[in-house]
C-alpha cells in the first residue's frame, strides 16, 4: 500500500529537464538563492561588464545612431570669438535736395560704421557732404533713402517729434561758431542742459573739467574764442549724451587753442562718450580711432587706426 502511494506521487511530478527540473524540485527557496547569486555576480563584475556589452552594441551598430552615446568621443569645443557691434551704422544712405525741377544729391548711398566710445573723424573737402552726414546723424535733417542704425534704433524711421526727443536725450552738438547765448554767463549757458534733460551733469563740475572754473560768471563776449568753444563743449557734455557731434570744432581757432579743444574731445571719448568730428583738416586724423574719408558725396575709404596719436603730436 505504501509502495503504491509513493508510485502515484512520483507520477504526479511533471517531467522536467536539467537545471529547470532541479530548481522546480528544490522549490522557491532555491530559485531565490540562485537569483541572489546572479545579482551578486553582476555587481561583482560591475560596470566593466556593462561597458563591454555596450561597446559590443556600438560595434555592431557601426558607431552610428545605435551606438552608446557616452562611449563616443565628445566633439571638440568650438572657439567662440565675441565681436563688438557697431553703435552707428549707415547703410546706403542718400540725401536729395530739390530746387524746383532740379534734384541735388548731397550724399550718394554712403555706408560706414562707427564704434561706441571711440573718437571718429569724418574728413573731406568742402562740399563733400560731411555736414549733411552730421546733420542727419544728429536728427537735424533726415535721409532720403537708406537706413541709419544708432544702437538698436533706425533713426530714419523716426517721426519729427521722435527726432526732437532723440536730439534732446542722445545728442550733444559742438558747432564751429560756438552758438552761445550772449546774454547768459558761461555757467548759465551750461545750465541750459539741465532744463532740457533731467539726467544732466553738474554745470560747475563740467566747466572745471574743461578748465573754466575761473570763468563761470563771464559772458561770451568776455571770453576768448577757445574759451567760448570750451563752454560749448561743456554745454554739450552736460547733457550726458550718447553721441557728441562736432562740426569743425577747431575751424575758427588758432593752432594752439585748437589743440586744446581736441585734447578736451579726446578725453571725453576716453571716458566713454562716442565722439564724431567732421573736418576738412586731414592733419588731425592721426588722433582718431577711425577715419571716414568722404569725397563728392561718397565714402572714399574707412580706415581703422590701432594706435591713435596724442594731441601733442598733431601739427597743422
Amino acid at each position: 500500500m505504501a509502495r503504491s502511494e509513493a508510485r502515484k506521487r512520483k507520477q504526479a511530478i511533471p517531467p522536467q529537464r536539467g537545471r529547470t527540473a532541479t530548481a522546480w524540485a528544490r522549490g522557491p527557496q532555491r530559485s531565490e538563492e540562485a537569483q541572489a547569486g546572479h545579482t551578486a555576480t553582476a555587481r561583482a563584475r560591475g560596470p566593466q561588464r556593462s561597458e563591454e556589452a555596450l561597446a559590443g552594441l556600438a560595434r555592431r551598430s557601426g558607431g552610428g545612431l545605435g551606438a552608446a552615446p557616452h562611449l563616443n568621443k565628445a566633439p571638440p569645443f568650438k572657439k567662440v570669438v565675441l565681436t563688438t557691434m557697431s553703435y552707428v551704422n549707415f547703410t546706403n544712405v542718400t540725401r536729395d535736395y530739390k530746387q524746383g525741377d532740379i534734384v541735388i544729391r548731397a550724399i550718394d548711398e554712403i555706408s560706414f560704421e562707427l564704434e561706441e566710445g571711440r573718437f571718429s573723424v569724418i574728413v573731406g573737402p568742402s562740399g563733400a557732404g560731411k555736414s549733411t552726414v552730421l546733420n542727419i546723424l544728429g536728427g537735424m535733417d533726415h535721409a532720403t533713402g537708406g537706413t541709419i542704425m544708432v544702437g538698436d534704433r533706425d533713426i530714419t524711421r523716426l517721426t519729427r517729434r521722435q527726432r526732437t526727443i532723440y536730439r534732446r536725450d542722445d545728442i550733444g552738438f559742438v558747432f564751429q561758431f560756438y552758438n552761445l547765448i550772449q546774454n547768459l554767463t558761461a555757467l548759465e549757458n551750461v545750465e541750459l542742459a539741465s532744463h532740457i534733460r533731467s539726467q544732466a551733469g553738474d554745470p560747475k563740475s563740467i566747466l572745471a573739467e574743461v578748465g573754466l572754473s575761473h570763468r563761470l560768471n563771464n559772458f561770451p563776449a568776455q571770453l576768448s574764442g577757445g574759451e567760448q568753444q570750451r563752454v560749448a563743449i561743456a554745454r554739450a557734455l552736460a547733457k550726458n549724451p550718447k553721441l557728441l557731434l562736432c562740426d569743425e570744432p577747431t575751424g575758427a581757432l588758432d593752432h594752439e587753442t585748437g589743440k586744446g579743444i581736441l585734447k578736451t574731445l579726446q578725453e571725453a571719448s576716453q571716458k566713454g562718450v562716442t565722439v564724431v568730428v567732421i573736418t576738412h583738416n586731414s592733419a588731425i586724423t592721426p588722433m582718431a580711432d577711425r577715419i571716414v574719408k568722404i569725397k563728392s558725396g561718397k565714402v572714399e575709404s574707412v580706415i581703422d587706426n590701432p594706435s591713435p596719436a596724442p594731441v601733442s603730436e598733431i601739427e597743422w
